[in-house]
C-alpha cells in the first residue's frame, strides 16, 4: 500500500513539474500570467495542453487526463 502511496506521489510531482514548466512558458509569452488567480492560470494551462502545447509525448501523458480543479490543486501545492 505504500508503494503504490509512493507512486503517486512520485506522478503527482512529475505533473507539477510539468505544470510549472507551461506556467514558465505561458508567462514569458504573456507576464500577466503571474497576476492572474490560480484557477485563470488552471485555465489557461488546460487550453494550452489541449491545445497547440509544445509538449512531449511522456510530458503529456503525465497531464492530459487532468481536470481544471487536478491542475488547481497542483499548482496550489509548495514542494522544495
Amino acid at each position: 500500500m505504500e508503494m503504490s502511496n509512493d507512486k503517486e506521489k512520485l506522478k503527482a510531482t512529475k505533473q507539477r513539474h510539468v505544470l510549472d514548466q507551461l506556467v514558465k512558458e505561458l508567462g514569458r509569452a504573456d507576464s500577466r500570467v503571474y497576476y492572474l488567480s490560480t484557477i485563470e492560470v488552471a485555465q489557461l494551462i488546460l487550453n494550452h495542453i489541449d491545445g497547440d502545447s509544445s509538449l512531449s509525448e511522456a510530458d503529456r501523458a503525465l497531464v492530459e487526463g487532468l481536470s481544471l480543479r487536478d491542475i488547481q490543486i497542483l499548482l496550489s501545492i509548495h514542494t522544495e
